[in-house]
C-alpha cells in the first residue's frame, strides 16, 4: 500500500523509521508513474549477510518530486517499481552501519539509470559496519580532564589528493570521557588541545589605549604552565603520533595522557610608531598537512613598540600579526613562522616579504565586469583562500598583503566566465599558479571570457559500458593547473558528466576501480595519460565521448 508524502519530509522520515517496521514504500503523489523498475538487496560487507529492515531511500537526480523510501524484507531486498525512466540516487542505512549511497567514494556515487535499452537492474548494496573510536583524557596525576577538545583527524582521498584532515571534534565529559561513532574503516588520529584548568586566564586583547607596562610572569611560576596538543598514544609532535588503523565495526580505544610544561613568553618587537589603531596576533599549529587549528595566548603591551604573549606551548606555529598604522590606512598583515622552544624575541620591525597584490580584467569579447565576479587566490601549502571582488571598472585588490608562495587563481564562475590568460607584473606565472617571491608589489593582468564547456560520455571496455569507473578530464601542465581537473564516477549505464569545463587541451582517463589513486598527482597520473582520451575544448563546446577504461 503506496503513502502520500511531501519529498521535503522524506529524510526525516527514512532517519525515523527504526527497524521496527515491516517493508513498505512511501511514494511522493508528484511522482510520475512509469514501468521500471530498481530492485536489489542490502547486505553487510562485512560478511556479506543480508540486513533486514534497513532503511533505504531513492531520488531522481533531476526530479525533485519524486522521493521514495522503504525498509527491506528479512531476506534483504527492496523494490521501487513504476518508476519513469531517468537516473537514481540510492541511500541506504541500518543501526550499526554507516549511512551510505550506492557505490560511495567520499563526495562521488553511482546513480542507477533505469530506461529504454537498459537492462532491469539487480543491485548489490554493500553497507560499511560503522566503526568507533573512544578513550579517556587524563592530566598527569591520572586525574580526568573535563572539557578538553578532542580532535578525530582521518587520511584520506579529497578531490584526488591524499591529506589528514579534521574529521571530527568532541568534548571530554566530567569522567573525561570521548567518543566518535558513525565511522568509516580507515586511518585515524586522535589530538587533544585544552589548557590545565588552574593556570587559566580569559584572553586579553591590546588596544592604543593599552599603554602601561604590565608584568605578564605570574608570582607563583609553578601555575605558568600549558598542556601542549598532545596526540595518542601522549605525543606531542605530529609526526611522532600513533594512528589508529581502524576495521570495518571495530570499537578502538585511543587513551590521552597529559603533562604540563613551562609556557612559553614571545616577545614581538615593532616600530614604536607602527600601530596607532588596535594589534592582534594569533598563533596556529599545524596538526596535519590539511589542518591547522588556533592556539590561544594573551597579549599585553609591556613597553613602546613590544608586545608579549603568554600561554604559548613549545612547538611550531604560524603566526600571523594584523595591525592599523593609522587612521583610514589599509591595515597590515604579517607572517612569520616560529619554532617556540625558549622564550623568544621576534623582530616585526623590518617589512615581511608579504606582496601587494592588485590587478586589471579585460573581458574578450568587451563588456562591463559582471556583478558577484571575484578573483580568488588559493594558498598551495595552506589551502586558505583571499577573495578581491572585480569592480565595475573591472580592476580588483586584495585587502592583505599575501606572504611569499604558490597560489591557484580562480574565478567564481559567474554567467560562464572563465580566466582564459594570466599575466603578472612583481611575480611569475605558471599555468594558473601564482608564484610570489618577494615583497615587490604584484599587479595580475587576466582576461576573462565567457563560455564555459561540458563533456559528458560513456565509460566503456571493449564496448560495453562500465559502472562505478573514475573517469579524469586532466589539464595539460596538471601540476600548475590543479584548478582545471575534472572528475566524476561512472553511474550505472557507464555514462558521465564533467561540467564546468574551461577551454584548453585535456586527456580523459578512465580507470576501473580507480578509487584509490590520487589523481591529482602527475606523478601517479603519468603511466594513465599516454592511454587516455586527447581533447581540445572550444568555448560553450559541448562533447559527448567513449573513454577506454584501464585498469587500476
Amino acid at each position: 500500500m503506496m503513502t502520500k508524502l511531501s519529498s521535503g519530509r522524506l529524510a526525516a522520515l527514512v532517519l525515523a523509521m527504526g527497524v521496527g517496521m515491516a517493508a513498505q514504500q512511501i511514494r511522493n503523489p508528484a511522482a510520475q508513474e512509469g514501468n521500471w523498475t530498481i530492485a536489489g538487496t542490502i547486505i553487510s560487507a562485512a560478511d556479506g549477510q543480508p540486513l533486514s529492515r534497513a532503511a533505504v531511500s531513492l531520488a531522481s537526480t533531476t526530479d525533485r518530486d519524486i522521493g521514495l523510501g522503504a525498509l527491506t524484507g528479512n531476506d534483504g531486498r527492496f523494490r521501487f517499481p513504476g518508476l519513469p525512466p531517468g537516473k537514481y540516487v540510492l541511500q541506504a542505512q541500518h543501526r550499526g552501519f554507516v549511512s551510505q549511497v550506492y557505490q560511495q567514494h567520499g563526495a562521488f556515487s553511482t546513480a542507477i539509470a533505469v530506461g529504454p535499452g537498459l537492462l532491469p537492474p539487480d543491485v548489490l548494496f554493500r553497507l560499511e559496519p560503522e566503526a568507533i573510536i573512544s578513550g579517556k583524557v587524563v592530566d598527569e596525576a591520572g586525574d580526568a580532564v573535563r572539557e578538553a577538545r578532542v580532535m578525530l583527524l582521518h587520511k584520506s582521498l579529497l578531490n584526488g589528493q591524499w591529506g589528514t584532515r579534521m574529521e571530527n571534534s568532541a568534548q571530554t565529559d566530567d569522567q573525561g570521557f570521548y567518543h566518535f561513532g558513525h565511522l568509516l574503516p580507515g586511518r585515524y588520529f586522535v589530538a587533544v588541545q585544552t589548557e590545565p584548568w588552574y593556570a587559566r586566564s580569559p584572553m586579553r586583547w591590546i588596544s592604543r589605549t593599552s599603554m602601561a607596562k604590565l608584568s605578564t610572569t605570574p608570582a607563583d611560576s609553578s601555575l605558568d604552565v600549558v598542556y601542549p596538543i598532545t596526540y595518542y598514544q601522549d605525543a606531542t609532535d605530529p609526526d611522532d603520533a600513533t594512528p589508529v588503523d581502524l576495521q570495518p565495526g571495530e570499537d578502538a580505544t585511543a587513551d590521552v595522557n597529559l603533562a604540563a610544561v613551562p609556557a612559553q613568553h614571545i616577545k614581538i618587537h615593532m616600530a614604536e610608531d607602527a600601530v596607532v589603531q588596535g594589534f592582534n596576533a594569533e598563533f596556529s599549529q599545524q596538526l596535519s598537512d590539511k589542518t591547522a587549528i588556533s592556539v590561544s595566548a594573551n597579549f599585553q603591551k609591556i613597553a613602546p613598540g613590544v608586545y608579549e604573549s603568554t600561554g604559548v606551548p613549545p612547538g611550531a606555529y604560524e603566526m600571523q600579526m594584523f595591525y592599523a598604522p593609522k587612521p583610514g590606512q589599509e591595515g597590515v598583515r604579517q607572517e612569520k613562522t616560529v619554532q617556540v622552544g625558549k622564550d623568544e624575541e621576534i623582530d616585526f620591525t623590518e617589512p615581511s616579504a608579504s606582496a601587494s597584490v592588485s590587478g586589471m580584467v579585460r573581458f574578450v569579447p568587451a563588456s562591463k565586469a559582471p556583478e558577484h565576479l571575484s578573483i580568488i587566490l588559493i594558498g598551495a601549502h595552506s589551502q586558505e583562500a583571499f577573495r578581491a571582488p572585480i569592480s565595475p571598472r573591472s580592476d580588483f585588490a586584495f585587502d592583505h598583503a599575501l606572504p611569499s608562495g604558490d597560489y591557484q587563481v580562480v574565478s567564481r564562475s559567474v554567467q560562464g566566465f572563465f580566466i582564459a590568460s594570466l599575466s603578472a607584473t612583481g611575480a611569475t606565472v605558471a599555468g594558473r599558479t601564482l608564484k610570489i617571491t618577494s615583497a615587490d608589489p604584484v599587479v595580475l593582468r587576466v582576461v576573462m571570457s565567457r563560455g564555459v564547456a561540458q563533456v559528458k560520455g560513456t565509460a566503456v571496455r571493449d564496448g560495453k559500458a562500465v559502472s562505478g569507473a573514475l573517469v579524469v578530464l586532466v589539464p595539460r601542465d596538471p601540476a600548475n593547473n590543479q584548478v582545471l581537473f575534472r572528475a566524476d564516477q561512472s553511474d550505472s549505464d557507464g555514462t558521465f558528466t564533467l561540467p564546468v569545463v574551461v577551454p584548453g587541451k585535456y586527456t580523459v582517463v578512465a580507470i576501473d576501480n580507480g578509487w584509490g589513486l590520487e589523481w591529482q598527482n602527475p606523478a601517479v597520473l603519468k603511466p594513465y595519460l599516454p592511454h587516455g582520451q586527447g581533447l581540445e575544448i572550444a568555448p560553450e563546446g559541448r562533447y559527448n565521448i567513449k573513454p577506454e577504461v584501464q585498469d587500476f
